[in-house]
């Protein structure tokens, strides 16, 4: 997990290092490297420790763990100091978890509230 503060857009870095971190893992299991393969799929699962339950998000924690407040899913800013997601928002990264959907739906409790979660986007109007 990259904590805000010291890193800046510390959620999208996160989310992308961990399907990176995926990808990698695929390359050593083909590659027949399986302590890499195991190394770099727990790496892959560091996005599970910035997704709130309480929210349904998956937002900015701080260097001692907490929560970053205030929280806003709306926000978004091309200052990497004052955003947490490069280029986007809460609305949109918490859906960018593409080599584990199956974790992501478990995170929320189930596949239908997984799937509940995500039906305001496709049918908010374009901003």
């Amino acid at each position: 997990m990259c904590p805000q503060g010291p890193s800046w857009c510390s959620v999208t870095k996160t989310l992308e290092y961990s399907f990176d971190d995926w990808c990698i893992a695929q390359v050593a299991k083909k590659l027949g490297k399986m302590q890499d393969y195991k190394l770099f799929t727990i790496r892959a699962s560091a996005y599970q420790t910035l997704f709130d339950r309480n929210t349904g998000f998956i937002r900015a924690k701080d260097s001692t763990g907490k929560w970053v407040e205030p929280f806003d899913p709306m926000y978004t800013s091309t200052d990497g100091s004052k955003s947490f997601y490069e280029e986007g928002n809460a609305w949109q990264y918490t859906f960018f978890v593409p080599h584990d959907v199956r974790g992501l739906a478990n995170a929320f409790g189930n596949s239908f509230k997984f799937t509940k979660s995500w039906m305001p986007c496709s049918m908010r109007p374009q901003l």
